[in-house]
């Protein structure tokens, strides 16, 4: 007998393999339904179907782990030793934001180690990386990093305004282009196998654009999305490369890093390759968020428009369209909001290719 891949992905529940159980047991002429609740007799077949749940579901996830395409659907420590056992790959782990921020002192001369200053972003907590001696009337760039990895440190301009308690007579702003690398969030399931699959193409000599699916990832972490162009944009045999960060279009120091990887790796007789920052495509909408208890809402807001802008695919992905449901239900989903009302912004935005989405909402929180 052969079993189908929908008979090895099947997963029944206790309570329905028993029920079928107790049939096939009438049918061969042993009828359960007279014992005591409490006798052996009564409670076997339960304690059978609750094994063959169980195996059924160990089954359903190793065929699943093995398939790849059902690795959005199992735990990520079974993938995570697929991938390393198929591939060789790892899990790329979450960042964490970095910024250099001015730092300024209202009187005398102010001094911090390392991780001594903590600076408010509302949604993240930023400590300083470099130490801070700065006097008044002067400023000092200073290195900081988000206390969590991921996307939540990924903090719009003009967020982080003070310091908590310890840091009297410090003051710091956040201007636009202080971002120096961006926090992404773990590497997902589905992301990780589907580099281990380009794997593959990377090995080629010449190289085609699957392969740019392997370099990138593995060898460039913040950069966490990508599209190429192979079309020849610049030439016969060139390509160009358009790179994004979780927060927006590479940096200057990313695009540099990326390119001395890339540029080797070109196959001979290939025409040139161009590693360039995904153009910026900035939606500003304004939102009402009606909520029964509103304190923490618009931090809370902050933080899907800050995961948006990390997840949204350059260009749009497959369609090129931003519907605006995909803000709609994480900003419901927020405990306590049971109304939005947007403006600036449609229900479909149709998306230019190889551009990356960013979000600069105007969010108020209303009861």
């Amino acid at each position: 007998m052969t079993t189908t891949l929908a008979q090895a992905l099947a997963v029944g529940t206790p309570d329905a393999l028993t029920t079928s159980l107790l049939a096939a047991l009438a049918a061969a002429g042993a009828d359960a339904a007279g014992f005591s609740p409490f006798s052996v007799s009564a409670q076997l077949p339960a304690q059978i179907a609750n094994a063959r749940a169980t195996e059924q579901d160990i089954r359903a996830t190793l065929v699943q782990a093995v398939l790849g395409d059902y690795a959005g659907n199992i735990p990520a420590a079974w993938v995570t030793r697929t991938a390393k056992a198929w591939f060789g790959v790892d899990r790329i782990p979450a960042t964490k934001a970095r910024f250099l921020w001015p730092v300024t002192s209202a009187a005398g001369t102010i001094t911090k180690p390392s991780r001594q200053a903590i600076a408010d972003g509302s949604s993240c907590l930023f400590e300083n990386v470099t130490p801070i001696n700065v006097t008044a009337g002067t400023a000092q760039l200073v290195e900081f990093e988000a206390r969590t990895a991921g996307t939540v440190g990924n903090v719009s301009p003009g967020s982080v305004v003070g310091f908590q308690v310890g840091a009297s007579g410090l003051g710091i702003t956040s201007p636009a282009g202080s971002l120096i690398v961006a926090g992404r969030p773990e590497e997902s399931n589905v992301e990780l196998f589907a580099r281990g699959r380009a794997r593959f193409p990377s090995t080629s000599l010449a190289g085609n654009s699957a392969a740019f699916d392997y370099w990138i990832p593995t060898n460039a972490q913040t950069i966490t999305r990508w599209a190429v162009d192979d079309s020849n944009p610049n030439g016969p045999g060139s390509t160009d490369v358009f790179a994004a960060n979780a927060a927006g279009p590479a940096t200057v120091g990313e695009l540099a890093a990326l390119d001395a990887y890339l540029q080797p790796l070109r196959g001979k007789g290939t025409g040139p390759l161009r590693v360039l920052a995904a153009p910026a495509l900035t939606l500003s909408p304004g939102v009402i968020i009606r909520a029964t208890s509103p304190a923490g809402v618009a931090a809370a807001a902050a933080v899907v428009f800050s995961g948006l802008n990390a997840s949204v695919p350059l260009g749009g992905g497959k369609g090129g369209v931003l519907f605006l449901d995909s803000i709609r239900k994480p900003l419901l989903a927020i405990p306590t909001v049971y109304e939005l009302l947007f403006s600036g912004i449609s229900e479909e935005t149709a998306l230019p290719e190889y551009n990356v989405l960013t979000f600069s909402p105007s969010i108020t929180v209303t009861p």
